[in-house]
């Protein structure tokens, strides 16, 4: 599988990043579809942006959103699915700030910062 660009995987996972946010104003969040297709559009974001064997989507998945414990309680629920949400976003912003630092600029953009 081709690499994705640099603008590319930024946009990916940013997009991802940006969505937090409304998820954690959802109700019975960790259950609701809006956050089962974010999850799942996050992991393949990660997985076509990393090599297959890469940590990145381990550390992504290896996140919880809901309590260790069970029974729990509503609130319970929920404040695990918030905390997740927030576990989850530094682990993406840590992946773009690696896409921004290591990732080689894509040749036309090489070309057109010199002519500056």
């Amino acid at each position: 599988m081709a690499r994705p660009t640099k603008a590319k995987a930024i946009e990916r996972l940013r997009r991802a990043l940006d969505a937090i946010p409304g998820l954690k104003r959802l109700p019975r969040g960790d259950r609701s579809p809006e956050f089962q297709k974010w999850r799942r559009d996050t992991q393949i974001a990660i997985t076509n942006t990393f090599e297959d064997k890469s940590p990145h989507i381990q550390d992504f998945t290896s996140i919880y959103y809901s309590p260790m414990f069970v029974p729990s309680s509503e609130p319970e629920r929920q404040e695990a699915y918030v905390r997740g949400l927030g576990s989850a976003a530094p682990v993406l912003e840590s992946m773009i700030d690696e896409i921004v630092e290591y990732w080689e600029d894509e040749p036309h953009q090489r070309v057109k910062e010199r002519r500056l």
